[in-house]
């Protein structure tokens, strides 16, 4: 038993955590694929296999790039591919593309987070999509000024399952790992606090990823991100299983 009574800041992925993953980036990969490949189907499911992306049943498969990788693997793998465009072609699109989506919150994220930072915690965002891109998400969603910390692929740090990220937060922060909380939906966000020494990690199932794929990285397999003001209140009276022994919250409380 390891105790966690000491978190004083959570950090979130972003896509499949804080906003619903498929809905923004299948339009995503359709307005890329149409640029890339336009009528050239045998192109257009190379570019999906590559991505990860089932098009036929409109849904991202698990261990998916769109939801493990940055932007750069996506667009150096897709320029691969084509011989019209390049990765720097296929990067200045995709931000285009990514600035016109319009998020879709998991939960209501304004409650969410002026419930963590009323527990006194500092918030901050750990994503392999673009800085920009994030930081324009969490405005639109009215919830940017909640967050002390916002890094993406392109912020200098090594994109996760690398540590970088959050050693970075905890740097500028002055917050150790060991009192860092760290919430995601993938492999690579639980890899990543593993790899930093992040004393909690926490798993939603609003990705591709489901409980079995995530249960042996995770301390806690959450419903989703709505669940967790409750689960760092219990935490903080208590502690948190050892990773061989994790479960969802409703297993877990006692």
């Amino acid at each position: 038993m390891r105790n966690h009574e000491n978190i004083v800041a959570v950090l979130f992925d972003k896509d499949g955590t804080l906003f619903e993953l498929e809905t923004s980036w299948m339009q995503y990969c359709d307005k890329m694929f149409d640029y890339i490949a336009d009528e050239d189907g045998a192109l257009r499911n190379d570019l999906a296999v590559f991505c990860g992306y089932d098009v036929e049943n409109r849904k991202l498969l698990g261990g998916s790039l769109i939801v493990g990788g940055s932007i750069d693997q996506l667009c150096d793998g897709w320029a691969a591919m084509s011989s019209q465009f390049s990765h720097d072609d296929l990067l200045v699109k995709s931000t285009a593309i990514i600035s016109e989506l319009d998020p879709a919150p998991i939960c209501d994220l304004r409650d969410l987070t002026e419930s963590l930072r009323s527990q006194g915690l500092v918030l901050g965002i750990i994503t392999n999509d673009l800085e920009a891109t994030a930081r324009s998400q969490l405005e639109r969603a009215k919830i940017f000024e909640h967050f002390a910390f916002v890094s993406g692929s392109d912020s200098g740090y090594r994109p996760k399952p690398e540590p970088d990220m959050i050693l970075g937060f905890c740097n500028a922060k002055g917050i150790a790992p060991e009192n860092v909380a760290v919430v995601g939906d993938s492999l690579h966000d639980l890899n990543a606090a593993n790899n930093a020494g992040a004393v909690l990690r926490i798993a939603v199932l609003t990705g591709p990823a489901n409980h079995d794929e995530l249960a042996h990285c995770a301390d806690y397999v959450l419903e989703n991100v709505a669940e967790l003001p409750r689960l760092l209140s219990s935490v903080e009276r208590s502690s948190v299983p050892a990773i061989e022994q994790c479960g969802t919250l409703e297993q877990q409380d006692h």
